[in-house]
């Protein structure tokens, strides 16, 4: 498990990421918009409610389109989605 330092949207902020058995995974709480989609609120809403990291992020998840995204408020269709087909 390795702490990110997310600065920006509250003092301390930190994104978790870790390996769990379906790959990587990266929790970045209330640094990332809804659900972890990026084009769901406007950038300046983006800058204003979360922080200077969106653009960044949205670059890193670009690059690295194997590592699983949670964001602090995730739909519970994202879960049901996870959950392996019975």
């Amino acid at each position: 498990m390795v702490l990110v330092p997310l600065f920006g949207h509250t003092r301390s902020h930190c994104g978790v990421a870790l390996q769990d058995p379906k790959g990587r995974l990266f929790h970045r709480a209330d640094a990332l918009p809804t659900n972890a989609q990026f084009d769901i609120t406007p950038s300046w809403l983006d800058r204003l409610v979360l922080g200077p990291h969106v653009p960044r992020l949205w670059a890193w998840a670009s690059a690295h389109p194997d590592v699983r995204l949670l964001a602090g408020h995730m739909w519970g269709t994202f879960f049901e989605a996870e959950q392996p087909a019975a």
